[in-house]
């Protein structure tokens, strides 16, 4: 199945499909433009996130995504060392 919506959307539906707070999406979940999203689903009850976010057919496309702005990032991980 495909479905093609607004980022938010997908974002709430990934929230509830793998038990987060849907509240809190915005907090949990970024989504770029266009990007590809797959969740597996081994039953009807359980599923799984086997891609997200992925915009590399952009890339390939030799079309450019949008850079997220450093502004919208915690600084937590600046003082803390990074990942």
């Amino acid at each position: 199945m495909l479905v093609v919506s607004h980022k938010a959307t997908i974002r709430l539906l990934l929230s509830s499909l793998l038990g987060f707070d849907p509240r809190r999406y915005r907090d949990n979940l970024d989504q770029s433009p266009a990007a590809l999203n797959i969740v597996d689903f081994r039953d009807p009850t359980r599923a799984r996130l086997a891609l997200f976010n992925d915009t590399s057919h952009c890339d390939e496309a030799g079309l450019s995504m949008p850079l997220v702005p450093t502004s919208r990032l915690s600084r937590w991980w600046d003082d803390h060392g990074g990942w």
